[in-house]
């Protein structure tokens, strides 16, 4: 009779086995994880919503949030009206979430590009709106102008001393790129967003970072725009419309980790000073009489375009400058829709960047069908 194997219950507790060589370089062993783990035994405790549009609340305490859109396309006027929810309380159905837990938040305003004369005008609406008195300070707003301010990373030193001492509940960046030297440089972008975090989480606040679209594009600019939509709470997008004559402003939720808004629209009204008060109709239907699509409007490119436009890199390392004229000229295409490949092909991993180097990082994405063994 064949003596019978015996085999090891994988599922009994397995004795601690002592690794010496496995990853050195990363010195994992040294690492410090004792107050990273969950308590497991702790209460749920809701997050703490700043604000909500029609009864679904977003942005809450300790998150990041992003706001894009194309140039000129009312990023600003909305989130004026954020701030003068927030600090009204109420305002066209956003609602401040806050008022038992905070009643007298703080909102710190933080203007990276425009000139003073725009910034003021910011101001002159918010306190128009508010009911405020001109030309007076207010301990729940404050502004901090950084357009002058020629260096990246003092920018966003600056950001946190103005968030240190003046404590906001909540802080607009207006604009997020302006913290970066490179938007495309993956490391940089890494950090300031994880930098982003750790403020929203440190000082207990709800952090908005306004950052651009690609011209053309839905995307949000290089490398920092791939970043910030994996780790922000909400992203919204605004569109500016001129059909039949009448400017207004669509604002879609496109990311949220919990329900999702309704869309809106918001237009501006005169009043006797000509500022122009942003206000949401609430009468908007998103479903009802919406324009329909332009023949010429800019299509989406395939997963199998992205891939075949790479494929001219072949095996090679390139910097972001010698790949785009590359693909320029395989394709005949433009500059933008060049660049636009890049940016999605490293969004799909179909490319890495080490150094500012892109190379391929799909397996057989350059072999050629005849170098196929056919078993």
């Amino acid at each position: 009779m064949e003596e019978q194997k015996q085999y090891d219950n994988i599922l009994q507790e397995q004795e601690h086995v002592e690794v010496v060589d496995f990853l050195p370089s990363l010195k994992w062993q040294e690492a410090d994880i004792t107050d990273k783990w969950l308590d497991l035994t702790e209460d749920y405790v809701r997050p703490q919503y700043t604000i909500s549009y029609k009864g679904v609340p977003f942005a809450p305490i300790g998150g990041i949030h992003a706001l894009t859109g194309q140039a000129g396309h009312g990023k600003t006027a909305f989130f004026t009206m954020l701030m003068v929810a927030i600090i009204k309380g109420e305002y066209c159905g956003l609602r401040y979430e806050l008022s038992r837990d905070i009643p007298h938040p703080k909102v710190l305003y933080i203007d990276t590009e425009m000139e003073k004369g725009n910034t003021q005008l910011v101001v002159k609406r918010l306190y128009k709106m508010l009911g405020w008195t001109k030309n007076t300070e207010q301990d729940q707003f404050r502004v901090l102008r950084l357009r002058e301010e020629d260096d990246a990373e003092m920018r966003w030193a600056m950001t946190i001393k103005a968030i240190y001492e003046t404590q906001p509940t909540i802080v607009f960046l207006d604009g997020f790129i302006d913290v970066l030297y490179d938007f495309n440089d993956n490391k940089e972008c890494q950090t300031r967003i994880y930098q982003d975090m750790k403020v929203a989480s440190f000082f207990k606040l709800s952090f908005w970072n306004l950052l651009h679209q690609n011209p053309g594009s839905t995307k949000m600019v290089g490398h920092s725009g791939s970043f910030l939509e994996r780790k922000t709470t909400d992203v919204f997008m605004v569109t500016k419309n001129k059909e039949g004559g009448v400017v207004s402003f669509d604002f879609k939720q496109l990311k949220a980790r919990g329900r999702d808004i309704e869309e809106g629209q918001y237009l501006f009204k005169d009043d006797e000073e000509h500022l122009g008060i942003p206000y949401i109709d609430e009468k908007y239907d998103p479903n009802e009489n919406q324009p329909a699509q332009k023949t010429n409007e800019p299509k989406e490119p395939t997963i199998d375009e992205i891939k075949t436009t790479i494929r001219c890199i072949g095996t090679d390392t390139l910097s972001y400058f010698t790949l785009r004229e590359r693909i320029k000229e395989t394709f005949g295409i433009g500059s933008t829709k060049a660049k636009d490949y890049i940016m999605r092909a490293c969004n799909l991993g179909l490319l890495t960047i080490s150094d500012n180097k892109y190379t391929a990082n799909v397996p057989n994405l350059f072999d050629k069908p005849e170098d196929i063994p056919p078993f």
